[in-house]
């Protein structure tokens, strides 16, 4: 709105402006280097008025281009997306190049309105967690042997050695051993 004087006569006007382009370059170098384990990483998504009209607004590789022409699968993702409660999706369709399927999402909204979403494939982020668990379960059967080795020599030396030679001494006496 220009500034005028009291006859209506615009006498200034006042504009300010800035230079995101570094900004945007950063946020877009970030978003190409963003990775979660091998295939995963994370997109910006303009969803527009409709999903299927959702256009990526940073991508790795793919930015302004439409999500559906990306993976015609990616409208039905995105209204999957949109109605999940808690932004994530289990049955992600991929988005991101060399995306192997089995992925999970999850979205955000920022307030301009756009989705940063974070894509990561569900065999990559589980594997270190089952390779612990195996290494957990094999401890677990190595300590159960353990114990139950150590059970046997204990209840070997206390009951069995014992009671063996209790037999011993009542075999003598049966035979008339009574020295």
């Amino acid at each position: 709105e220009p500034l005028k004087n009291a006859q209506g006569k615009v006498i200034g006007a006042l504009a300010a402006s800035s230079d995101l382009t570094a900004f945007q370059g950063a946020l877009s170098k970030q978003v190409a280097e963003a990775r979660f384990f091998d295939t995963g990483g994370v997109y910006v998504v303009d969803p527009r008025g409709s999903t299927r009209d959702a256009v990526f607004v940073l991508h790795p590789n793919a930015a302004g281009k439409a999500v559906t022409s990306v993976n015609p699968q990616a409208a039905t993702f995105l209204d999957a997306l949109a109605d999940a409660s808690d932004g994530r999706v289990d049955d992600a369709a991929p988005l991101l190049d060399g995306a192997s399927p089995n992925r999970w999402a999850l979205m955000r909204k920022a307030k301009s309105g756009a989705w940063v979403v974070a894509e990561v494939s569900q065999a990559e982020s589980t594997s270190r967690h089952w390779s612990n668990m195996m290494l957990i379960w094999g401890l677990l059967a190595l300590a159960t042997v353990a114990l139950g080795v150590a059970l046997f020599v204990v209840v070997r030396r206390t009951v069995s050695q014992p009671l063996s030679e209790l037999t011993t001494v009542v075999k003598a006496v049966a035979d008339g051993d009574l020295t």
